[in-house]
């Protein structure tokens, strides 16, 4: 009878080893398939191609994945230094570069793609490691139709990056952009990391059509920015504020006042002090 136990006892072990065996190797399976599905999902956004990214949802990617799944099988290829931008964020114009870089170039928009992720659960708020989020950068990269959509679909525009940027800011010199997050209940007082707003903004780079829209919608041109400077001040001076805090004059300065004009009259006008 002991030795019946014994054999019986053995038995049970070995089952119980191959179940867990199993399991682990299904546990494994899943995990790499679903790698898989994630590195699949993140070179289609790169390819950007809305029909292999929907694809490889409908495979079980993760929507949310980011460019570091890439390295668990070895498929990056050393482009990148960042690891954390997600799917949306790739697609809304993410560039691995410092935004004075990116600014200004002419990526092209992948709003089917952006719109593919989203509906598919893509995280409308997720960061980058420097903060930014999908709203910023298609603010940044000129992208108006998928930044109306995100804020279609609730991007909060009221997120800052690390450096203090936020979509408002980002969209200073742009009257359809500053439109959009106005109707989405952009504050247009909101001050930016030097203490300045879009009305300071508008003075110093020459921009009386976005003065308007911003008088328009009530903004208070009286704000003083953190040298204590009002937005007619800055117009008056002849400061191009977008050169920064230490560019008190540019060597136009006679040109740059006479095209100040209108933003003058305009400052005065709504009862701008010095």
């Amino acid at each position: 009878m002991q030795r019946v136990n014994r054999h019986r006892l053995i038995l049970v072990l070995l089952v119980s080893v191959f179940v867990v065996s199993a399991a682990g190797w299904v546990a494994l399976h899943s995990t790499i398939t679903r790698h898989s599905a994630d590195g699949a999902y993140i070179r289609a956004v790169l390819a950007r191609d809305p029909i292999a990214t929907l694809g490889a949802l409908k495979d079980g990617a993760d929507p949310n994945a980011t460019l570091s799944c890439l390295n668990a099988f070895g498929l990056r290829d050393g482009v990148f230094n960042h690891t954390s931008p997600t799917g949306l964020l790739l697609a809304a114009g993410w560039r691995d570069a410092p935004r004075s870089e990116t600014i200004f170039q002419d990526i092209p928009e992948n709003f089917d793609v952006v719109r593919v992720i989203v509906e598919h659960g893509g995280a409308l708020n997720a960061t980058d490691s420097a903060g930014e989020t999908a709203l910023m950068i298609a603010a940044s990269t000129h992208h108006q139709q998928t930044l109306d959509y995100l804020l279609s679909k609730g991007a909060d525009f009221k997120v800052a990056d690390k450096g203090g940027w936020t979509a408002w800011s980002l969209s200073y010199h742009r009257e359809h952009y500053l439109i959009s997050l106005i109707h989405a209940g952009q504050d247009v007082n909101q001050r930016d990391t030097n203490g300045g707003t879009a009305v300071t903004h508008a003075a110093g780079s020459d921009c009386s059509a976005i003065l308007r829209l911003l008088l328009t919608n009530h903004a208070d041109v009286n704000i003083r920015d953190s040298e204590g400077h009002t937005a007619l001040w800055i117009a008056r001076s002849g400061r191009n504020y977008m050169l920064g805090a230490n560019e008190s004059t540019v060597p136009d300065r006679a040109a740059k006042l006479r095209r100040n004009a209108e933003v003058i009259r305009l400052l005065e006008r709504a009862g701008a002090r010095l």
